[in-house]
């Protein structure tokens, strides 16, 4: 059978929103896309779009330092030293954020990071020329700086994906060509299926044959053979591949690595590693090749200290400022249908001792009963977990304290005790954790947390696939540094629930 009868192309049409674009290198016999507006650079398009958006983050950070340092710097006896402030913290949004501003991540947890970064590097900087004598700033301003600074930022960069998302859709579409077929191709595939806020779109699948033994490749169309990928590259124009190395030998891998960046398409090589965070990974030289280095997960002693610090600081402030709310809410609850006020309920927590987590009670008094009636109900796929997003059991006051994340505020007086922490995997029902596998059992390794990188990533995915992934990620690479970007991000997170929550009572009250 012909190659042009063994395939099937995806009816997918071309546009020009790449993010990746790699400087061209002509190999011969290799033709070249034929996009419009790529030399080697980004599209004009985008080019005028990443300066946007570079110049609203330093028109942020320059407008609340100017704000928070205005008197000061209007008795400075230098004229020079009005200009520094804006001038350092200029410097530090585009150092810190880089070009371009539209290969950022979507994750949140990685977004929030980089604000933390460059809001405290421009704190850090100020704080210097103070300290210098060069700025009259004092340590208040500077921190009061540095808070208002990552909270205005988040704030921007929540706006501006919002309209980016919305107005260009096609900006944030990658679209790639999958490289390989063995079960390295299918986790690949897998991994963009469930995150489509990526922004990718598999066009086909290069290399092995029509049928491939995982079966999770079945639904993306086989283009043809390696051999075909400079005709393969020519008709269906991607902005990048997705290469699985050990799907291919040493000589094919680096054929089509440089037939790829000979036609000016981005390579993104499969480490084969899961559940290593990436700032593990060093690239190094041996002998002039290149290697990843694998740093040691990171388990200091200070670390367990800073942690349970948090822990105590964020659960006992939060409590206190929570009691007006909590107490509201306990009389809402009573009053409702005279059933108790907390739910009590036994978890697995840290190596997999059981205690007594607590909750305000969402659901019907006898929702433990009804819950063998639902079983069959569950949305959440391939997995022990229990979800439904229409739970028949949940009270309409219920409805809003899970929204608004109310329900989970007794939890604190858990992590006082110690059997939680702020962030951590959720904690599993011990028939839930009974039917763990052995790798999942490990998220038993850290304590149960209130919130967790799966709620502030994908706490809406019916997915347990996604579920095991970033709890077994947060356990094998858990920082401070990570603890606390999980904890900024889950703010404005739940307000947002809260908000929608508010507004859909107020439609429905209309």
């Amino acid at each position: 059978m012909s190659r042009s009868t063994d395939r099937v192309w995806p009816a997918v049409q071309p546009t020009d929103g790449d993010i990746e674009v790699v400087l061209p290198i002509e190999f011969p016999g290799v033709p070249r896309p034929g996009r419009p507006g790529v030399r080697g650079t980004l599209p004009d398009a985008e080019r005028r779009l990443d300066l946007v958006l570079v110049g609203v983050d330093v028109l942020v950070l320059v407008v609340v330092w100017v704000a928070v340092t205005w008197q000061a710097l209007a008795t400075a006896s230098a004229a020079w030293a009005a200009l520094a402030v804006p001038a350092v913290v200029s410097g530090a949004a585009v150092a810190g954020f880089g070009p371009p501003h539209t290969r950022v991540g979507w994750l949140r947890t990685q977004q929030t990071a980089r604000i933390l970064e460059v809001s405290g590097g421009a704190a850090a900087l100020v704080a210097l020329l103070a300290v210098a004598g060069f700025v009259p700033v004092d340590g208040l301003h500077v921190g009061a700086g540095a808070v208002a600074g990552a909270v205005a930022l988040h704030l921007a960069r929540g706006a501006s994906s919002a309209v980016v998302v919305r107005a260009t859709p096609s900006r944030r579409r990658r679209r790639v060509l999958l490289v390989g077929d063995n079960d390295e191709a299918g986790d690949l595939c897998q991994l963009v299926g469930e995150h489509p806020e990526m922004g990718i779109v598999v066009l086909g699948r290069v290399g092995g044959c029509a049928h491939p033994a995982d079966r999770r490749l079945d639904r993306v169309p086989w283009c043809g053979p390696l051999r075909d990928m400079p005709s393969v590259l020519a008709e269906q124009q991607p902005s990048g591949a997705l290469v699985a190395p050990t799907a291919l030998s040493s000589t094919e891998l680096n054929d089509a690595v440089r037939t790829l960046v000979g036609a000016g398409v981005g390579v993104h090589l499969s480490s084969g590693l899961q559940g290593i965070s990436y700032q593990r990974l060093h690239l190094t030289p041996l002998a002039h090749e290149p290697l990843l280095y694998v740093k040691c997960a990171p388990r200091r002693r200070w670390s367990e200290i800073a942690k349970r610090g948090i822990d105590l600081a964020v659960a006992s402030v939060v409590l206190v400022a929570s009691t007006p709310v909590f107490g509201l809410v306990c009389l809402l609850v009573k009053l409702q249908d005279g059933g108790p006020v907390l739910f009590r309920q036994e978890r697995v927590g840290r190596e997999g001792r059981p205690f007594t987590l607590l909750k305000v009670r969402t659901m019907v008094v006898d929702a433990e009963e009804r819950l063998e009636a639902l079983r069959a109900e569950n949305e959440r796929q391939g997995g022990v977990l229990f979800k439904m997003q229409a739970d028949p059991r949940v009270t309409r006051l219920g409805k809003l304290l899970r929204r608004s994340s109310i329900d989970e505020l007794p939890q604190l007086i858990n992590v006082l005790r110690g059997d939680m922490s702020i962030v951590g995997p959720r904690p599993a029902l011990p028939a839930e954790a009974a039917r763990f596998s052995e790798r999942l059992r490990r998220r038993t390794c850290v304590r149960p947390g209130i919130t967790g990188l799966w709620q502030v990533e994908a706490r809406d995915s019916p997915n347990f696939r996604t579920y095991e992934r970033l709890d077994l990620f947060y356990v094998e690479n858990w920082t401070v540094a990570l603890d606390l970007a999980i904890i900024v991000t889950t703010v404005p997170a739940v307000l947002s629930r809260l908000a929608g929550s508010v507004r859909g009572v107020l439609a429905r009250s209309d």
